[in-house]
């Protein structure tokens, strides 16, 4: 459903038209990934060029994506026994610069079936399709680097902040390879509620109306009124819990009233609920708590963060990822439970 109201079509790639080069050697590497895709008879290809970072030149690791960054805006002393491989997104599509030229839609244009193009096509579907082609590029490889170094493919991570933080939170939503997500201050089309966001002040917060149209398809934003939003069949607690049974860490800043933190809060408890319900509470974990820059951490975060990739990326056993961590202004106001003490019945309207 939210590829079919938000973001639009993602195309399969079978692993056959996926090429690896492994260039560089110690603790710097390229990653060159050749997609090629026969349209009629023609080969269409698209590359990603990206830099891997090694904590050593030999060893096992587990490995971190950040979307157009080496490490997101995860503090890089949490990950100094981690690889380090950058996303560049605009390799697939351009960030605000959305065109029918870009690769990705020339990889998949007419008369390929069907035709994607930057109206039926969000930014968010092509740039997860680009992140999957990077984890392909590293089961091709059984994560062997050569000379001694080699990638844990069982423990991958994915990691962004703002629209990358969405960016993020798609691309572990739907890769179920991607071991754990951290998705920091995804404002809205992220982790926040687009039905929550509707019930704040117009133009206080980022919600559908008023999000970037290059990132989602265009027929998403049919349902950006107050009353319309309502009727759209999912929201971004189902994004949140595709990710489930494994693990994610989200972050947001009551700083930053645009970042619907309010929202985030809601719909980070109706996951929460999911996740209870899978026996896995201790694999979501959140922190909505300010006094940071946007996109920046405390030593809260820090910890907290630092409690997941410990966990799930270095396989200790001891961290404490049970993490609720919310501004006691959003807790003492906001009443989450409305929104969700319907489940389980069939009566689903919001009580008073």
């Amino acid at each position: 459903m939210i590829k079919n109201y938000e973001i639009g079509y993602i195309p399969t790639v079978d692993m056959s038209n996926v090429t690896v080069t492994l260039t560089g050697s110690g603790t710097s590497r390229t990653l060159t990934v050749v997609v090629t895709n026969t349209v009629q008879g023609t080969n269409r290809t698209l590359t990603l060029t990206e830099p891997l970072a090694l904590p050593s030149a030999t060893g096992t690791f587990p490995i971190i994506i950040g979307m157009n960054s080496p490490n997101g805006s995860v503090n890089a002393s949490l990950l100094t026994q981690v690889a380090k491989l950058t996303f560049s997104h605009d390799q697939v599509t351009i960030d605000d610069k959305q065109n029918d030229s870009d690769p990705y839609y020339q990889l998949y244009a007419a008369p390929y079936v069907p035709a994607l193009n930057s109206i039926n096509t969000g930014q968010y579907s092509a740039w997860i399709w680009g992140c999957s082609r990077l984890i392909d590029a590293l089961y091709k490889l059984n994560g062997d680097l050569g000379g001694g170094a080699k990638i844990d493919i069982n423990r991958i991570a994915v990691t962004g902040c703002s629209y990358a933080g969405k960016m993020a939170l798609f691309c572990g939503a739907f890769d179920e390879r991607v071991t754990l997500t951290i998705a920091q201050e995804s404002g809205g089309g992220g982790i926040p509620s687009w039905r929550y966001s509707a019930t704040e002040p117009p133009g206080d917060v980022e919600w559908l109306p008023n999000t970037d149209h290059n990132w989602f398809e265009e027929s998403m934003f049919a349902w950006g009124d107050g009353t319309n939003v309502s009727f759209l069949p999912e929201d971004h607690h189902e994004l949140i819990s595709l990710v489930a049974p494994r693990a994610l860490f989200a972050t947001d800043n009551p700083d930053y009233l645009w970042l619907s933190n309010p929202s985030a809060y809601v719909s980070c408890k109706a996951a929460e609920g999911v996740y209870t319900g899978f026996g896995v509470p201790d694999r979501f974990g959140y922190n909505i708590v300010g006094s940071h820059a946007h996109c920046s951490t405390t030593s809260t975060i820090d910890s907290e963060m630092g409690a997941f990739i410990n966990k799930f990326l270095l396989n200790q056993t001891t961290p404490n990822t049970i993490i609720r961590d919310v501004d006691p202004n959003i807790t003492s106001t906001v009443n989450y439970s409305r929104w969700t003490n319907w489940w389980g019945t069939s009566n689903p309207v919001l009580p008073p």
